[in-house]
């Protein structure tokens, strides 16, 4: 599940590479989905009203989001691209590797996108879906909080139930400036079919969602977003998907 983005147009070549068509199968998941994460679609992710995340400033214009592009290796690693994008909008440096790529966009330098994937994999959050298919909301969740980010997952529940109240705190964080990791399908907005990928959404405003690492739409009308991150192929818990942070 790789994804070419990258704001810096000298750097493209150098971070993009073909995407590997992952299908995700009913089968493939039919043990996985009687298992239900530790953690449901419950009002955990609400914003908090402290004082501090009320001053937070207007939502994003940008973010740096790592992307995981490697041919044969980063197939299923969207998921920690994800967290090592969320560590770093964080300013934690959990793993003291060289920030090497400067990036134009915000002037700052930030890890090898390859470089914190494998940090996070060595670290035993690696891709914990079946067959290794990717990685699970609940593993994107433990990957930020064990180095100090309060996160939360939530999902919606059978049938997509409570997925409104998911979507109204997605635009609160946004609105905040709060960068939201969500599990989107990518067939839905012109990638591979039954692909399903972590992209990070960090602005919504006229009428479109704006997402990091999801080189096939970085921006997409809001009724197109809402269709593809119903994930419809996928079973309970993978539906609405998002991690809350804080």
């Amino acid at each position: 599940m790789g994804n070419p983005v990258s704001p810096d147009a000298p750097n493209v070549a150098a971070r993009i590479a073909k995407n590997k068509k992952i299908s995700y199968t009913s089968a493939a998941y039919r043990d996985w989905s009687q298992t239900v994460p530790e953690e449901s679609a419950t009002n955990l992710h609400q914003l908090p009203e402290d004082q501090a995340l009320l001053e937070t400033p207007a939502q994003l214009s940008y973010i740096h989001a790592y992307i995981n592009y490697r041919p044969k290796v980063d197939w299923n690693t969207c998921g920690q691209a994800a967290m090592g994008t969320l560590l770093d909008f964080y300013n934690l440096d959990p793993y003291h590797l060289t920030k090497s790529v400067v990036d134009a966009q915000d002037n700052k330098n930030h890890w090898v996108d390859g470089d914190i994937i494998d940090a996070l994999k060595q670290d035993g959050f690696t891709p914990d879906n079946p067959f290794g298919l990717g990685t699970t909301v609940i593993r994107v969740r433990d990957g930020l909080r064990k180095w100090g980010v309060r996160a939360d997952a939530a999902y919606s529940g059978f049938l997509f139930q409570g997925w409104q109240g998911i979507w109204d705190s997605l635009q609160q964080y946004v609105s905040a400036g709060i960068p939201v990791p969500v599990l989107i399908h990518l067939g839905d907005i012109g990638g591979p079919m039954f692909t399903a990928h972590w992209p990070i959404v960090y602005r919504i405003e006229g009428g479109n969602v704006y997402m990091g690492n999801c080189g096939w739409a970085p921006s997409v009308p809001i009724d197109k977003f809402l269709v593809a991150w119903q994930c419809r192929f996928l079973p309970y818990t993978y539906n609405h998907c998002g991690v809350f942070t804080r």
